[in-house]
């Protein structure tokens, strides 16, 4: 387990070497960006004139464009990394918090389980994209076998949409075991007061899976697959976004074990306050800041 105070060294290593990289491109964006202004602002005069100035345009100042443009996203990629790193830093001090927090069982195996989940939908939609394959390719093995009269690809159509079916079957059993598994998952209420609650209420999310499956089961056709694919298509798209409410429930524990962790160590207390800036609005909420300031060295 790696302490605060060496989480904290290491962060503000990094923050100085992103924040000075940050620094150079901003410094090689200025003059670009007040070229382009003032070329912007010119009011060219006469035919001549206006011209040169379109020409200019199209030009010299089409290649500032680019330059700008790739700074952009040379900065942006900055502070990706700066965010990025300030949530690991977060979440090794979070986990530090929580195996030390007193009375904390409780807490330390909603954690737990919030990993499981997150594992076991990984695994689902790995199951789901397969299935999706496999119903595109049994659906353009159907449209062949339709477009002609030759009994290897009619054979070929057979053990695609066999194969198919299968895996929409797979699909399915993963699918009702994510969501069962979703039903004991604890999802941290955001409006919290001073003690811990949990609302038991990502399962909800899901509920539109239990049926899933009883109308292809036989995939007759090529409507059946398409429809087949279509719906597993929505199916992942919501998987996206029970991800995100499993990760947030993970990022909000963290930050309420950090907040319970803040009086007894220094070093955790202002961890918090650097890293609050940078962080999603779930971890701030776990730590309880309100207001959080932008850290500089």
């Amino acid at each position: 387990m790696t302490s605060s105070s060496d989480l904290m060294q290491q962060w503000q290593q990094d923050f100085g070497q992103l924040s000075a990289e940050r620094k150079g491109l901003e410094a090689q964006r200025e003059p670009l960006e007040t070229r382009l202004t003032t070329f912007n602002n010119e009011k060219p005069s006469g035919l001549w004139g206006k011209l040169k100035h379109a020409f200019a345009k199209a030009t010299k100042m089409s290649g500032v464009n680019r330059r700008l443009r790739k700074l952009d996203t040379a900065i942006a990629g900055k502070d990706h990394a700066l965010r990025r790193h300030a949530l690991d830093t977060y979440t090794q001090l979070g986990e530090n918090a929580l195996r030390q927090m007193p009375n904390g069982d409780g807490a330390r195996n909603d954690y737990a389980l919030l990993g499981d989940s997150l594992t076991l939908l990984g695994n689902t939609r790995d199951t789901v994209s397969n299935a999706i394959d496999a119903a595109d390719d049994a659906s353009n093995m159907e449209l062949m076998d339709a477009a002609s009269n030759n009994k290897g690809i009619s054979l070929l159509s057979y053990f695609e949409t066999s194969d198919a079916a299968d895996a929409i079957k797979e699909a399915k059993r993963s699918l009702d075991t994510l969501s069962k598994k979703l039903e004991a998952t604890p999802k941290l209420d955001a409006s919290f007061g001073g003690d811990l609650h949990f609302d038991n209420n990502i399962g909800l999310a899901l509920d539109m899976l239990g049926g899933f499956g009883g109308t292809f089961m036989s995939l007759s056709n090529k409507r059946d697959l398409d429809d087949a694919a279509d719906e597993l298509r929505s199916i992942s798209g919501k998987l996206d976004g029970v991800e995100e409410e499993l990760q947030k429930s993970r990022r909000q524990l963290l930050g309420v074990a950090i907040s319970a962790g803040r009086k007894g160590d220094p070093v955790l207390d202002l961890m918090a306050d650097r890293l609050a800036f940078y962080l999603p609005e779930d971890a701030q909420k776990g730590m309880r800041i309100a207001t959080p300031k932008r850290f500089t060295l």
